[in-house]
């Protein structure tokens, strides 16, 4: 085996080991590893053996194609091998920018791409998924650059490979980190997971190492689950499935035209929004450049949504956003402003936005909340229960997150219809699954739980207390009171949500704490349902994160179908 060889493989071994250690000791997100293990680890094979393979390939067809010649520079040939790796890893990854905006905008290009966006969990052995195809696409600049261009020496062509395979490793691991201005130069894993999110970044977010590459997004930590794409779409993905945004856009979502009031003190920007709202077949009912002229303006057109910015002379958005909210409480708000900030987006939502899009904004990030008139159509059967169940536990997560020890992190929601059999694979978390139960009588029938592992119950009981007292021995005695109250509050923050909806009222039962495994959960969900008739399931995934562990949790609910399909009704009413 020649030095290039053995360094390659000693490099790549070692970033396998540290990334593993970094992802197991600080997860960004509750991943299940032997999830997928076999196509994954098959999946890295093809990518080690596929890579040899296209190499005399390329070096054939660019020989014939007379490259060398054609690309030959002395002055760049007598560079000193560090400036030509450096240089070669820039050019590299401007190409490969290229590359994979064509990938994500061309049709034929996105089939060689669609299998490594196919992970629904992202951690560094998951994001090794790559078509042969895509391989070669990705090969053919880098040695074009490398070999033809600047001349690589076998050492050097080493270096820069194995560069290359830990910026590869790393932007898909499952951490956090943060690297403060280097975050322009350097693109971090929060970075690239809101490109594999399938949101509205996943077009943007294209480089490969620098995100300061044209069409970028700026730096920001991601709160949507580690990846959402749960399909392989046969086109370049058009929508947001961001779970962030899905729990954003609670608000009320109207089946034809609608009417909006536009709030922005920049003349310039009102009229582009406007643009954008009357190519899609909306109306503009009024608009207004500071906050008391949007309150008034609220009260007296009563339009359908009012799109609001932040920064305003007298009033501030924030201020308007609660006077607002407090006039009707099923108003469509979205905030449109150039602060992207956590802490401002968490007081943003808690208050009852019901989105945010970012400045400076494209057409196509009002998709979500407008779609085009011509384009709109009885909604998804569920859409209504998802967005409603969305809303109230992404408002549960960020009270909880503010108010207790932990960080709580909605990272998807799912309405399904189906028995016993679909509940218990959900309820499935391994031999030690647990819950805590609640149903509802009277006004309507509901069950739901919190579902966990039982040795995560002490991490997430605990999130209630603060400081040094989290260990001491007379809170581990209150252990199943503090479970049963945290999970009192996350499952009724889901039956608030649906039957405020329903304008029923509806009193739910003492928590109860369940033990013995999914079949025990599964069957206290069924316990009021009636034998035999149609039932709706919500299925939420709750991340709890400490001290740098993580507990993955659920949020399982149950409707009868004639309850469900009241909601759906509420996603027709304009």
């Amino acid at each position: 085996m020649s030095p290039e060889i053995t360094f390659q493989a000693v490099t790549l071994l070692t970033a396998v080991v540290l990334l593993d250690a970094l992802e197991r000791r600080r997860p960004r997100f509750p991943v299940d590893r032997r999830r997928h293990l076999g196509l994954n680890l098959a999946a890295l094979a093809v990518v080690a053996l596929a890579g040899e393979l296209w190499k005399p390939v390329i070096e054939r067809t660019f020989d014939a194609l007379r490259l060398r010649a054609l690309l030959h520079s002395d002055a760049l040939l007598s560079l000193p091998g560090a400036a030509k790796i450096l240089l070669g890893l820039a050019a590299a990854d401007f190409a490969l920018y290229w590359v994979h905006r064509g990938m994500h905008t061309f049709r034929p290009l996105w089939l060689t791409h669609v299998f490594h966006h196919s992970p629904d969990q992202l951690w560094w052995l998951s994001g090794s998924r790559t078509s042969v195809t895509h391989l070669l696409l990705f090969a053919a600049p880098q040695a074009l650059v490398g070999y033809y261009a600047l001349g690589f020496t076998p050492a050097q062509a080493g270096v820069a490979y194995s560069i290359g395979v830990v910026v590869n490793l790393w932007i898909h691991t499952n951490v956090s980190v943060r690297l403060g201005p280097l975050e322009w130069l350097i693109i971090t894993p929060d970075f690239h997971r809101l490109h594999h999110g399938a949101g509205p970044l996943m077009r943007r977010n294209w480089p490969s190492s620098s995100p300061s590459g044209t069409g970028c997004s700026a730096p920001t930590r991601t709160t949507a689950p580690s990846a959402t794409a749960t399909s392989w779409p046969r086109s370049p993905p058009r929508g947001g499935c961001c779970a962030w945004w899905e729990a954003s856009s609670a608000g009320r979502r109207h089946g034809g035209k609608m009417k909006v009031l536009i709030v922005d003190d920049n003349e310039d920007i009102r009229g582009l929004i406007r643009a954008i709202l009357e190519s899609k077949g909306h109306t503009v009912a009024g608009e207004a450049d500071d906050g008391e002229k949007a309150v008034k303006a609220f009260r007296e057109l009563k339009p359908d949504a009012v799109l609001l910015d932040i920064i305003m002379p007298g009033k501030s958005g924030v201020d308007v956003l609660g006077e607002l909210r407090a006039m009707d409480q099923s108003a469509k708000i979205i905030m449109v402003t150039a602060v992207e900030q956590d802490e401002v987006n968490r007081r943003l939502l808690l208050i009852g936005a019901s989105g945010i899009i970012y400045k400076p904004f494209s057409a196509s990030d009002f998709d979500q909340y407008f779609a085009p008139v011509r384009e709109l159509a009885a909604p998804p059967r569920g859409g209504a229960i998802k967005r409603l169940a969305a809303g109230g536990l992404s408002k549960c997560m960020l009270k909880a997150s503010d108010a207790t020890a932990s960080s709580w992190e909605l990272c998807e929601v799912a309405v399904t219809s189906g028995g016993e059999a679909e509940l218990a694979k959900l309820a499935d978390l391994g031999r030690e699954t647990a819950s805590v139960h609640v149903n509802v009588r009277g006004g309507a029938l509901f069950s739901a739980a919190l579902v966990f592992r039982a040795d995560h119950a002490g991490l997430i009981a605990h999130s209630f207390v603060k400081g040094p007292v989290y260990l001491a021995e007379e809170v581990r005695s209150l252990e199943e009171g503090l479970m049963l109250e945290m999970g009192n509050i996350i499952v009724n923050s889901l039956a608030n949500a649906l039957f405020n909806a329903l304008k029923r009222s509806a009193i739910p039962s003492v928590p109860m704490l369940v033990k013995g495994g999914a079949g025990a959960v599964t069957a206290a969900l069924v316990s009021c349902m009636e034998p035999g008739k149609p039932v709706r399931i919500i299925s939420a995934r709750l991340a709890m994160r400490r001290e740098g562990r993580v507990a993955g949790t659920s949020v399982i609910g149950v409707l009868p179908e004639e309850i469900a399909a009241e909601l759906d009704e509420l996603g027709t009413e304009g």
